[in-house]
């Protein structure tokens, strides 16, 4: 137990010198999800339009997928993942949807926690429900869409 919190604290450290991307985020979580049995059915904007966010704004959304993917594996149960950027009036979210038996209980985990405390420091909200399929569970991750951009229209 010690030397896996030590591990995790490590890599808690690292992590903090470089700042996640969507790219490398979604990389990461294909592999993920494939090792776990999980398809992964996502959005090609996350990938393109990585690199053209405000880049604070897109560390918070890269760590909202990081910590939403682990969700899924650990806890949905899964067979389909589904992640997609989505525009709507004055701002941008990031869906992550998945088919499996839904959020048992309370939300209360320190992921869940975390991605609500980052996502308010810049103005943004965490949602947290079932799809509208009713099956499975949606996390939404929404920033503000005036703070994305990076010095130009990035947005569709």
């Amino acid at each position: 137990r010690v030397s896996r919190q030590t591990l995790h604290d490590i890599r808690e450290a690292v992590s903090g010198y470089r700042r996640p991307t969507l790219a490398i985020e979604i990389i990461t979580a294909r592999s993920a999800l494939d090792a776990a049995g999980i398809r992964l059915d996502d959005d090609p904007g996350l990938t393109m339009r990585s690199g053209t966010f405000d880049p604070d704004v897109e560390a918070v959304l890269a760590w909202c997928l990081r910590e939403a993917v682990t969700n899924v594996i650990r806890h949905s149960r899964a067979l389909i993942c589904r992640i997609r950027l989505v525009q709507g009036a004055g701002e941008l979210s990031l869906e992550v949807t998945d088919d499996g038996r839904g959020f048992p209980g309370a939300a209360t985990g320190s992921g869940l926690r975390g991605m609500w405390e980052r996502l308010s420091a810049i103005g943004g909200h965490l949602s947290l429900g079932r799809p509208g399929s009713g099956r499975g569970f949606r996390l939404t991750a929404t920033v503000p869409a005036a703070i994305t951009e990076t010095g130009h229209n990035c947005l569709p």
